[in-house]
């Protein structure tokens, strides 16, 4: 798995834990949704 297809993983799931209700999602970054994916960005590199 190349970087680019870990980053689009990363992705994926930030979209998913977004539009899914019921999850840890912001009580685990406790940042905004834009800061967040910045930070999911960072971490693929």
């Amino acid at each position: 798995m190349n970087r680019l297809d870990k980053l689009v993983g990363l992705m994926d799931d930030y979209m998913g834990a977004l539009i899914t209700p019921g999850t840890n999602f912001y009580y685990l970054t406790g940042l905004n949704p834009s800061a967040t994916g910045e930070r999911l960005f960072l971490l693929a590199l």
